[in-house]
């Protein structure tokens, strides 16, 4: 999800998304998986991670930073959590 929020898809696709991995029974938020005390200092480490030069993330058409990958997972939170 927090991909597809990078590359700027449509709330419909994403939605699409959402449902099917919540049909799974797949988390969708943080506190989905009991993170939802979890800092910003914490979600920019998880994008320190996610963009060290070994990942995929930089197969990307554009480069993404730990700030985009933390507050994707922000948005993607925050987005989920307010259609419930």
């Amino acid at each position: 999800m927090c991909e597809l929020v990078l590359d700027n898809v449509p709330e419909t696709e994403l939605d699409k998304f959402i449902d099917f991995n919540q049909s799974l029974g797949l988390p969708t938020t943080l506190k989905d998986l009991h993170l939802e005390d979890v800092s910003y200092e914490d979600l920019l480490k998880v994008g320190e991670q996610a963009t060290i030069p070994a990942e995929t993330i930089h197969q990307m058409p554009f480069e993404v930073t730990a700030a985009d990958v933390a507050n994707a997972i922000v948005t993607v939170d925050q987005y989920v959590t307010a259609r419930h």
